[in-house]
């Protein structure tokens, strides 16, 4: 366990920016992580409401598009693990997270030329291979600033939705009146200001060369708690597989306008930036399997209520409801990160979170919805309420195993 010196909230950071050591006040370093959390997440605005119609203006069926929204995400099985697992080999994240930037940029470029499946498929590994690591060495690095500086998580990743809400609002309108090839230049400028805004970070030191010699994916995935952990926040978040696939297609079918497809996705990220702006005090208060266990509940209520209807009186409440099944599960992840594993085994426990929550499990949750949404139509939402389930049963048991291991933190 952490001694009481090392949690106590430093007023200041050490960072090196150019040739010089300096001190950067938490302020400007979270400033800094805000501005790569916004140009990420206006991306992800862009792509998460809106790639499925890009897709379906190529002319891929239903199935072939829930395929590719799967294998964007299955990237992230192999990609974020290895990206993040080997960051201390790779050199400071500062300079991995501009390199994946620009070949993002490269990779995305091969679209305009891509229009049969195979085309598609084979351009969204190469785009997603260098996209996703972006997210746990982003989440790595702030985590590690929450220890050394005191910032707020949830100040920060506020950032990211803000940006998020808006760039998904501003889609719902441009789609609205151009065709769904317009997102291919605007993604393209997006992803150069990503690269931009990692090198306005300040230079960090590399992680611990004595961690390089070891093999910290299997130091992690030895601790039971960390496994519980995984299956907890894992299927809590991959739940949200139908409706990051198939919700924009099934509720404009049901006669809602792209406009308010923009707004209900812009009104579940809404309440996340609440949340997140105060969620430093309940963070304190609550452990991170209660916000998992949380999440979990909400989920269960969140989906059956998609399930069942189309009207917006029904989609608003639901879409409120992602408050709970996204940000405090992920909260839930960053506080069980910061407080149970060690500085060195913060990248890999990150890659390896992002890689089963975000990957293996919402890549089959995401190519089941696309293969039983023709046959079930809404009713697809209902097999995520079950994945809930499943992520309540972890959370509780991740409370027995916190409560075997007080003693001492995840190795």
């Amino acid at each position: 366990m952490r001694s009481k010196a090392q949690k106590k909230v430093r007023r200041v950071s050490e960072c090196r920016i150019g040739p010089l050591s300096v001190t950067v006040l938490p302020i400007m370093l979270a400033a800094r992580l805000g501005l790569l959390y916004a140009t990420y997440f206006w991306v992800i605005g862009l792509l998460a409401p809106y790639w499925q119609k890009w897709l379906d203006a190529r002319g891929l069926s239903k199935a072939e598009i829930g395929a590719i929204a799967a294998l964007m995400i299955w990237v992230k099985v192999i990609a974020n693990p290895a990206v993040a697992g080997n960051a201390a080999r790779l050199g400071t994240r500062r300079r991995l997270l501009f390199t994946l930037a620009l070949l993002s940029v490269l990779s995305f470029q091969l679209y305009h030329w891509s229009f049969s499946i195979w085309a598609i498929a084979g351009v969204t590994i190469l785009f997603q291979f260098a996209l996703s690591p972006l997210v746990p060495l982003m989440e790595s690095l702030t985590v590690d600033q929450m220890r050394r500086s005191g910032i707020d998580y949830g100040r920060v990743r506020t950032f990211g939705s803000c940006a998020f809400l808006v760039a998904a609002l501003f889609g719902g309108v441009l789609l609205e009146q151009q065709h769904p090839d317009s997102l291919l230049p605007l993604v393209t400028i997006s992803l150069l200001i990503i690269a931009g805004a990692a090198l306005a970070l300040p230079k960090t030191p590399a992680l611990n060369a004595t961690t390089r010699s070891r093999r910290p994916i299997r130091s992690c995935l030895r601790e039971p708690a960390f496994l519980w952990f995984l299956a907890a926040a894992g299927f809590q978040q991959a739940s949200h597989g139908a409706y990051y696939n198939f919700s924009t297609l099934h509720w404009t079918k049901h006669g809602i306008s792209e406009t308010e497809v923009g707004i209900l996705w812009s009104l579940g990220v809404a309440v996340e930036i609440v949340f997140f702006l105060f969620s430093a005090r309940l963070t304190r208060r609550l452990d991170p399997w209660m916000l998992l266990a949380m999440a979990s509940i909400a989920g269960i209520l969140r989906w059956t209520m998609t399930s069942l209807s189309c009207s917006l009186w029904v989609l608003y409440p639901a879409q409120s409801l992602h408050v709970f099944t996204f940000a405090f599960s992920h909260l839930g992840a960053m506080r069980y990160i910061e407080k149970w594993m060690p500085e060195e085994l913060t990248p890999p426990a990150q890659g390896l979170y992002s890689a089963v929550g975000f990957g293996l499990l919402l890549g089959l949750a995401t190519l089941g919805s696309g293969l039983i949404y023709d046959s079930f139509l809404g009713y697809s939402f209902l097999p995520m309420a079950a994945m809930c389930t499943v992520a309540l049963f972890a959370a509780l048991k991740l409370r027995q195993r916190a409560r075997l291991n007080a003693a001492r933190p995840a190795p």
